[in-house]
C-alpha cells in the first residue's frame, strides 16, 4: 500500500461510518490530479479530516489509484442492503481498534491495491456485502477477492449468461443439478479461475459434448454482478 500505512488503515475503518459517506460520494470519480489537489478544499470539513490525512500521505500514482478504488468500494458498500447489526458490530470494533476488524480491513485494502480494474472493485464489494449478510463464508470471500485480481471484466457477460440460465432452470426444476451448454464457446478463462467447471458427456455419434456449470464461488460472484 505504498507509504500510506496506518493512516490508510484508519481511513479504511471509516467504511462503517455512515456519517461520512454522503460528502465523500462526491469524490468517487476524481482523477489522480484532483486527488493531489483536494486536501486544501476539504481541510476545514470535520468529517473529511481522515480523508485529508490520507491524501496528505500520498507519494505515488499508485497511492492515488488506491484511494480512487477504495472510494468506489465504499460507495458500493453504502449502496447495498446490509444487516445493520453487522455494520454496528464493525463500527464499534473499528472505534476500539480491535484486532479482528483491523485484519478484515487490512485484507480488503490489500486486495483493492492488487486489483487493477476498478469495476472489479465493485464486484469485490458486492461479495463482501454477501459475506456480511450471511450468504458467503469469509473463506469464499477471500477466494473471490483473489480471483478478481485476475478476472477480466469483459467475461462478465458470459458469466452472467450462465448464471441467468442457472436461475431460470432452478426456478423451473427444483433440486436439479444445473448445467449450461455453450456451443463453440470454451469459457477457458472462467474455468481457469475456478468460476465454472466442465462436464463432459459422450453422445451416440462417438463425440463428446461439454457443459459449463457454475462453481460455488462462480455462483456468488455472478450473483453480485
Amino acid at each position: 500500500m505504498g507509504n500510506l500505512g496506518n493512516t490508510f488503515e484508519e481511513f479504511g475503518m471509516s467504511l462503517f461510518d455512515s456519517d461520512k459517506i454522503d460528502l465523500l460520494e462526491s469524490y468517487t470519480d476524481m482523477t489522480i490530479g484532483e486527488i493531489y489537489n483536494l486536501s486544501e478544499k476539504v481541510r476545514d470539513i470535520p468529517v473529511c479530516r481522515t480523508f485529508v490525512a490520507v491524501v496528505n500521505t500520498v507519494s505515488t500514482i499508485r497511492d492515488c489509484f488506491l484511494i480512487q478504488k477504495f472510494l468506489r468500494f465504499k460507495k458500493r458498500f453504502h449502496d447495498g442492503k446490509i444487516d445493520e447489526s453487522e455494520i454496528k458490530k464493525r463500527r464499534i470494533a473499528a472505534e476500539n481498534k480491535e484486532k479482528w476488524i483491523r485484519y478484515e480491513i487490512e485484507l480488503i485494502l490489500l486486495r483493492i491495491d492488487n486489483i487493477s480494474d476498478k469495476r472489479n472493485i465493485e464486484i469485490m464489494c458486492g461479495a463482501y456485502v454477501e459475506f456480511l449478510n450471511g450468504n458467503c463464508s469469509w473463506e469464499k470471500f477471500e477466494e473471490i477477492a483473489l480471483i478478481l485480481e485476475r478476472f477480466i471484466y469483459s467475461d462478465t457477460e458470459q458469466l452472467k449468461e450462465i448464471y441467468d440460465r442457472h436461475i431460470r432452470t432452478q426456478q423451473a426444476k427444483q433440486d436439479t443439478v444445473i448445467c449450461t451448454m455453450f456451443e463453440n464457446n470454451h469459457c477457458d478463462r472462467l474455468v481457469a479461475l475456478g468460476l465454472v467447471w466442465q462436464k463432459y458427456t459422450a453422445v451416440l455419434n462417438g463425440g463428446i459434448t461439454v457443459e459449463y456449470c457454475l462453481t460455488e464461488v462462480g455462483n456468488i460472484l455472478a450473483g453480485v454482478l
